[in-house]
């Protein structure tokens, strides 16, 4: 299993790990605000979505984070500079441990059990 991880800086202030992802706009659907998220931060523009793994409580109030399985063919791009410093493959047991959330890597190495993912 490999994930999609980028080793930058949140707005440029605290080291840390994430996965590509973001809020949904106004009338999109989960599976259309995570081809947007996906195409505007890492360039990728035909996943095929495999299934959802989970979902969990995002940071604000009512927020859900949803955990999508995706196989992608293409390589990730650094479309956003100035937001992410680069994206790369990691393989499931070499996850780094400063995710914003640290339970996520359990809840991954928990749940996920195919071969290429995309976190949102």
């Amino acid at each position: 299993m490999i994930f999609l991880w980028d080793f930058g800086n949140i707005r440029k202030v605290v080291p840390s790990g994430l996965f590509p992802g973001g809020r949904s706009a106004p009338g999109e659907t989960m599976v259309e605000s995570l081809k947007r998220e996906i195409e505007e931060e890492i360039g990728i523009k035909n996943p095929k979505f495999l299934r959802v793994i989970g979902q969990k409580d995002g940071v604000k109030p009512g927020d859900r984070v949803y955990f999508i399985e995706c196989s992608i063919s293409e390589e990730p791009r650094l479309m956003e500079p100035e937001k992410f410093k680069e994206w790369r493959w990691l393989p499931i047991n070499n996850l780094p441990e400063n995710l914003i959330d640290t339970k996520d890597i359990y809840f991954i190495k928990k749940n996920g059990t195919h071969t290429k993912m995309n976190m949102s």
